[in-house]
């Protein structure tokens, strides 16, 4: 009763919009239920197992009769809750209920066996013994269920999603996109994934376009309803505080013979871009890293000369 009870409040306050406090709902809730569930379920087992053991080893009298009545009553009612809990499978939380509801089902029907054991043979050490089986059969489930709450509490990875496969696959069927890092998703309930990423475009790609399509291809493949994409046209800005630590480049590289040999470099590159096939996300990858660097040089170098000139009209003065 205490586990429907919990069971019932949580999807109670799961349904709650969002709110101030909690931008993204209650839908931790239900899997805070499941995780209280299964944790409650552990321990009965192991108090089942420590009460069996005792009376294995003091056997006590038992009336088979009145068993036998109490244990079909009690399996009429739990056979009714648990076929109103059917179909639930992929909520979390209704699992946890119904794992409960289970437990007493089948302690009804192992009680029922070791009655009509007792009944015909007076063997009261059936009752112990059936019920030590039945704990074992329900401890495999709520571990389970105790690992998957776990899990998403601690905002693990879904099932069947994988970083690397997510940018390869934007990489691939995502026109514009050369590069997909950071990615990183998580569940907030038993179905709703969400994830955070970094895509990085090609030149003269639309960027609205491209986050479009990256949302779209998100959900349709990998059923990631809400995504947070975060657009860039140069190198990531996450990776600049490394790049700011390196040397600078010293302004007498700085020449405009240099500049003239990048920029046509450049556009050497851009034109072969133009007129080549379908590119592999490798591809895409290595193209992207060598048109960010050349422009990056270029502005280095613009900037290095604005500083030289700056400081000689300074000495000038």
């Amino acid at each position: 009763t205490g586990a429907l009870m919990l069971a019932f409040v949580a999807t109670r306050l799961a349904r709650r919009p969002a709110d101030e406090a909690r931008s993204y709902g209650y839908a931790r809730a239900e899997i805070l239920a499941a995780f209280a569930n299964g944790i409650v379920m552990i321990g009965v087992v192991l108090w089942i197992a420590v009460e069996a053991v005792g009376r294995i080893m003091e056997p006590a009298p038992v009336m088979g009769t009145p068993m036998l009545v109490i244990a079909v009553a009690g399996l009429m009612v739990t056979i009714v809750a648990f076929r109103l809990l059917h179909g639930g499978e992929n909520n979390l939380n209704m699992r946890g209920a119904a794992l409960h509801v289970m437990g007493d089902m089948l302690g009804s029907v192992a009680a029922i066996a070791a009655a009509g054991i007792i009944i015909a043979t007076g063997y009261t050490i059936a009752d112990p013994i059936l019920s030590v089986l039945v704990a074992l059969l329900i401890l495999k489930s709520a571990v389970g269920i105790t690992k998957e709450s776990a899990h998403i509490l601690m905002e693990g990875t879904p099932e069947g999603i994988d970083g690397e496969a997510i940018a390869e696959d934007l990489m691939g069927n995502v026109p514009g996109v050369c590069n997909v890092h950071h990615v990183h998703a998580w569940s907030l309930g038993s179905t709703r994934a969400v994830a955070t990423l970094h895509a990085q475009l090609e030149t003269n790609t639309d960027s609205a376009t491209a986050l479009a399509k990256i949302k779209a291809r998100l959900a349709d493949k990998f059923a990631i309803g809400h995504a947070t994409v975060q657009i860039e046209e140069e190198e990531c800005p996450d990776s600049r505080e490394q790049t700011r630590r390196q040397r600078p480049v010293p302004t007498s590289e700085a020449t405009p013979a240099r500049e003239a040999a990048l920029r046509a470099a450049l556009v050497a590159a851009r034109a072969t871009k133009a007129a080549a096939p379908a590119a592999t996300p490798g591809d895409l990858v290595q193209r992207c890293g060598t048109e960010r660097s050349a422009d990056t040089s270029i502005r280095e170098m613009a900037n290095g000369a604005a500083v030289a000139q700056h400081g000689y009209s300074a000495r000038a003065a």
